[in-house]
């Protein structure tokens, strides 16, 4: 009868046998859904006894998917096991109002978003450009508090890193060993270690007075993809994400604090993902940030319609705004350059 099966209907049968191979190992039955989704191996050829090697191989990979659950302390191993590596990351862009100023109250929050994602099962967590201090934090705070990295905000969150065992793009700023002040893009991996960073080159004049210019784009190995970062108005141009692309890139992040209108994003990431064949992920921020009074003056800056998205072929496959805190989850195949699937939900308390 297995014979007789189409080759979709036979494809589908072995997925699901192995993803329950893999509960049953491991005892997690809540992990179904991420077993199906790693076991993505078709069974390419119609010669019988190969067909079979493959099904054999495929439930070898499954039963290694649960054994690694059941006994995670084997992720240690300094040779891990060929043929775990998934083209599919389930991605969460963390979509926050943060307080103009406020770091202790904004790195609580950033923890609130960070664990109600990791709970959905996001492996990469993005955030928005200056995510713990908000924009124009000088008019609040001044900039004499920014110290080397990590700083205890973001030493907090490289522990919940390796709590939670996610990988995080932190948009925040530090005091490099140059003595200057830098507008940061953080990666900091499983383990909570600060493995890359990228500082803004296209920094804005008055608004960013505080923050030295970055010399040239950087590309990050992470989970086994080249990522190319970026922050903000460096997507303006074409030439810092072509520089990613000669570099290897094969996606690029940029954390945003980028409000629409006359001065806003246009069609700068559609066409940075047509020019580089790279699909964008583009983590904003929503809000309206107050600034404290000047000579009686009080000023803001409205990010409320402001939208994160993922552009490549020259579209926006995803948009998501919303004027309250919120999360983005999409799964995304990179072997395929593919989005598999997209939700929102609201941040909880």
């Amino acid at each position: 009868a297995y014979g007789t099966l189409t080759a979709n209907i036979k494809n589908e049968t072995i997925r699901d046998f192995a993803a329950q191979a893999a509960v049953a190992m491991s005892g997690r039955s809540d992990r179904y859904d991420f077993y199906w989704q790693q076991l993505n191996s078709p069974l390419t050829v119609s010669d019988i006894q190969e067909s079979e090697q493959q099904a054999i191989e495929l439930f070898i990979q499954a039963l290694a998917l649960g054994w690694l659950d059941k006994w995670p302390e084997a992720l240690l191993s300094e040779k891990p096991m060929a043929g775990l590596k998934s083209s599919v990351k389930k991605i969460a862009l963390l979509h926050l109002d943060p307080k103009l100023g406020d770091l202790d109250a904004n790195t609580q929050l950033m923890k609130q978003a960070i664990r109600q994602a990791a709970a959905e099962g996001a492996e990469w967590i993005l955030t928005p450009e200056l995510s713990l201090s908000g924009y124009r934090f000088t008019l609040a705070i001044g900039e004499d508090w920014i110290q080397p990295a990590p700083d205890k905000w973001t030493a907090e969150l490289q522990a919940l890193a390796d709590e939670l065992d996610v990988v995080l793009f932190l948009g925040h700023v530090e005091k490099a060993s140059d003595n200057n002040s830098y507008n940061t893009l953080f990666v900091i991996d499983r383990q909570g270690e600060v493995i890359g960073k990228h500082h803004k080159i296209q920094t804005i004049p008055v608004s960013e007075a505080w923050s030295n210019k970055g010399t040239e784009p950087h590309v990050v190995s992470v989970d086994g993809q080249q990522v190319g970062l970026l922050i903000c108005a460096d997507a303006y141009r074409e030439q810092h994400a072509l520089k990613l692309k000669d570099k290897g890139a094969e996606l690029i992040i940029s954390a945003a604090n980028w409000a629409p209108g006359e001065y806003g994003p246009r069609d700068s990431w559609r066409d940075r993902s047509i020019e580089t064949g790279l699909p964008i992920f583009i983590n904003n921020r929503t809000g309206l940030e107050i600034r404290p009074a000047r000579e009686g003056i009080v000023s803001q800056f409205d990010l409320r319609q402001s939208i994160s998205a993922i552009a490549y072929d020259g579209q926006h496959l995803v948009e998501h705004q919303n004027s309250d805190n919120s999360i983005l989850l999409v799964e995304w195949d990179f072997e395929k350059q593919q989005l598999i699937r997209q939700r929102s939900i609201e941040l909880t308390d």
